[in-house]
């Protein structure tokens, strides 16, 4: 007879216990990488729209153009980007606030580029 008593149910219950949580953090990695992938793409899109503007001074409606064909990239995101483009003699500057979605929230993320000549 063996004097130990059966254990059977206690892998079932670990793993009960540690899927969940594996889950969880697989949950959030995702969507934290996607604010990521977010936050470059704005920063691309406002490095693109400056750099245009460099080139091809007083043309905003090119500009925004080609940021907002760069912004359509953007996962999970509420509504449109808003632009604020500031192009004097010496330097261009350029800031896009876009609204994203996150774990049932919005929020606004900002960036803020600018080139000299």
């Amino acid at each position: 007879m063996n004097p130990r008593t059966p254990r059977q149910g206690s892998a079932m219950i670990e793993s009960m216990m540690s899927i969940p949580l594996i889950m969880g953090f697989l949950f959030f990695t995702i969507h934290f990488s996607c604010l990521t992938i977010a936050k470059n793409i704005i920063q691309w899109a406002c490095y693109q729209t400056a750099r245009t503007l460099l080139a091809h001074p007083g043309q905003q409606g090119l500009a925004m153009n080609q940021a907002w064909h760069i912004l359509k990239q953007i996962p999970m995101k509420k509504s449109s980007p808003r632009f604020h483009i500031h192009d004097t003699v010496k330097c261009v500057t350029v800031s896009i606030k876009q609204p994203v979605f996150f774990l049932g929230r919005s929020y606004e993320m900002d960036e803020t580029f600018s080139l000299y000549r």
